[in-house]
């Protein structure tokens, strides 16, 4: 009898016609563990953090509204026309970028003041 070395790119050898091939058990492929829950991750957070959280998903959920076209961001139109939606967003840009604007007034027209908001932030 010969004994030949096997290897993974050749099958064993089989001595006669009963013989049948080994085998060998595949290895368990290991489980890709469960994502966790927005409610879960949120739970996980310290309250400061949960709450910074919620700040930020609420700022992604306007900044999406306020996308119309869905490019990934905003021009000057859609800014222009979300002043003009949303009061306290506009007092809320104005009070953040030092821009006066008199909401009884209304000085300044959406989209002179969407220009006003986007030279501040540039």
């Amino acid at each position: 009898h010969v004994l030949h070395a096997r290897t993974q790119n050749h099958p064993p050898t089989m001595g006669c016609l009963s013989s049948k091939p080994e085998v060998v058990a595949e290895k368990p492929v290991a489980e890709k563990p469960r994502e966790k829950s927005r409610e879960e991750i949120l739970a996980s957070l310290s309250p400061e953090d949960r709450e910074a959280e919620l700040e930020i998903e609420n700022v992604f959920a306007l900044f999406s509204k306020i996308d119309i076209d869905k490019s990934g961001g905003v021009d000057k139109q859609e800014l222009a026309d979300a002043l003009e939606q949303k009061p306290r967003l506009r007092e809320r840009l104005c009070e953040n970028t030092g821009i006066a604007y008199d909401k009884d007034d209304g000085a300044l027209a959406s989209d002179q003041l969407a220009s006003k908001i986007i030279e501040k932030i540039d």
